[in-house]
């Protein structure tokens, strides 16, 4: 009984093989050669015959003469290379008489993997075909395991978005817009506004250093607690303290955590705010169409020092008729293709030209303008935006 090859110990299944001559005592010869290299072998006469097979069944490598009747080798390997997807890696050996360099860049440019002249070496074809299979066999492997990581980041995404606010507090005429646009399919940033128990709402958004799993796992703590302490009455300094303490000890030494957070009553519209790193909020007027940057008392960002994080709060009034823009670095840092960053500049007028839209669009506004001013480009870091405005008529102040 013959022994199985490493790579058929590997797979559990012989390598598949299609060898492909017009010679039927060339074929006869490279079919010997195969079996006794324990490959399963499929053959072929003709270039029609190869593509019409490969079509059929999948084969874990083709061996084809150069010189065949009808399409040759090298336009058979042309249109194989057309064909192939990022899922399937084929590698083609060419295998033939013609010693000339200039048929082995021609083979090569074809897409052609290898190149093996006739009279071959046995032992020297076998080693190629079982490294070419090897290889081969990695690229799929990969491509799996890749796959189901995707799989998985498609699922932390679910649940990631599912931690973001599904709809927001309806208070006093309040109106609110959000949007989160991760760099890959998860990712760190986060926002939120939800009411608490006393009438005032809770403000937050917050960008974790990095992307992927780890980031999202951390943002769902993050909002978590934030939920609990708020819930429970904790002031805006306690929880910034407790956040902080949490991340500390969960994050690694080179990840950190900005985060923006407020408390909003919109019976006087007192905004009190507090700041970890994080961009200041913006303040949009809209009867004036002014847009500035408010004042913030801004410490170190949360999960890198327990001693040296001074957490402290200022307050502001929101006048009736105004929006708050709370937003992460990714949608100021995008560049266009020049290099150019979008920059505050770039968001402030964009926020001006939709002064007339209805404040749950802006956010999602701003990422088709990012969109369209990275020509195509892939996003740097995750976008995050969410808006708040109040009411032209103020409510009424007990």
């Amino acid at each position: 009984m013959g022994g199985k090859s490493a790579l058929e110990l590997l797979e559990g299944r012989q390598p598949r093989v299609l060898a492909c001559d017009d010679s039927e005592v060339n074929l006869a010869m490279v079919t010997r050669v195969l079996e006794r290299g324990a490959f399963h072998v499929t053959r072929a006469h003709s270039g029609e015959e190869v593509l019409e097979t490969v079509e059929r069944q999948p084969f874990d490598l083709v061996l084809i003469d150069i010189n065949l009747p009808g399409i040759n080798g090298i336009d058979v390997c042309r249109k194989l290379r057309e064909q192939q997807t990022s899922r399937v890696y084929l590698p083609i050996i060419m295998l033939t008489a013609n010693t000339e360099k200039h048929a082995r860049v021609t083979a090569l440019q074809a897409g052609a993997t290898d190149f093996i002249t006739k009279p071959f070496n046995p032992d020297e074809l076998l080693a190629r075909i079982h490294n070419h299979i090897a290889a081969k066999r990695l690229h799929d492997h990969l491509f799996t395991m890749n796959q189901i990581l995707e799989e998985e980041q498609a699922k932390v995404f679910k649940v990631q978005t599912g931690l973001l606010p599904a709809s927001f507090p309806t208070v006093d005429g309040l109106r609110f817009g959000g949007a989160y646009k991760p760099f890959s399919m998860a990712g760190g940033d986060f926002y939120d506004a939800f009411e608490r128990p006393d009438g005032t709402i809770i403000l937050a958004i917050s960008d974790i250093s990095g992307h992927g799993i780890p980031a999202a796992m951390h943002m769902s703590t993050l909002r978590a607690t934030l939920h609990s302490e708020a819930d429970a009455g904790a002031d805006l300094i306690t929880i910034m303290e407790r956040l902080n303490r949490i991340l500390c000890y969960c994050l690694d030494p080179y990840s950190f955590v900005t985060f923006y957070l407020a408390t909003f009553n919109p019976q006087t519209g007192e905004l009190i705010h507090t700041c970890a790193g994080h961009h200041p909020p913006l303040l949009h007027d809209l009867e004036s169409n002014v847009i500035k940057e408010i004042p913030v008392p801004i410490t170190i960002p949360m999960g890198v020092d327990l001693e040296e994080f001074e957490p402290k709060c200022s307050t502001h009034q929101i006048m009736p008729g105004q929006r708050l823009y709370l937003y992460t670095d990714g949608i100021i840092e995008q560049r266009d293709r020049a290099g150019n960053f979008f920059e505050m500049a770039g968001l402030t007028v964009t926020l001006k030209s939709h002064l007339q839209s209805h404040v749950e669009f802006i956010p999602s506004l701003i990422m088709a303008t990012l969109e369209k001013y990275l020509e195509g480009r892939d996003q740097s870091d995750d976008l995050t935006m969410l808006v708040m405005e109040t009411p032209k008529d103020a409510p009424d102040k007990e």
